[in-house]
């Protein structure tokens, strides 16, 4: 499948709902519960939308998913990660998201507590219902 037909595809999935996400490359999968469903521009400026999927996953689990530029929801909010310093295990000891602020970008420390949900791309993954 190219990348539109991964993005459209049809689902009957809702926020709610528990799913499996399997990474496409890795083949390693992950449960979790939909947190929201996002109906956006597939990029910004685009002529289509697709659905972004904000999938709630136990914090063990984000230790493993978490780069910089991973889209999160923070306090309902949508946000960037920022920095992650991880220790020699590969757990998270420090975590920051992006934020813009006058002049110059920023960046504010929060912990995996605060982290609602995190962005499953259907690029990335394959998303189905548990």
């Amino acid at each position: 499948m190219n990348r539109v037909q991964l993005l459209s595809e049809p689902h009957s999935m809702k926020n709610g709902d528990d799913v499996i996400f399997t990474d496409r490359l890795k083949n390693l999968s992950y449960c979790g519960r939909i947190y929201r469903i996002v109906n956006l521009p597939e990029i910004q400026g685009g002529k289509w939308n697709v659905d972004y999927f904000y999938i709630t996953v136990d914090q063990n689990f984000l230790h493993e998913l978490l780069l910089r530029g991973s889209e999160v929801i923070v306090n309902s909010q949508r946000q960037t990660i920022g920095n992650v310093e991880k220790d020699n295990h590969g757990k998270i000891k420090n975590l920051f998201i992006q934020f813009t602020a006058p002049f110059a970008p920023k960046e504010k420390e929060i912990s995996l507590q605060d982290i609602n949900a995190i962005l499953v791309w259907r690029i990335a993954y394959n998303i189905q219902p548990r």
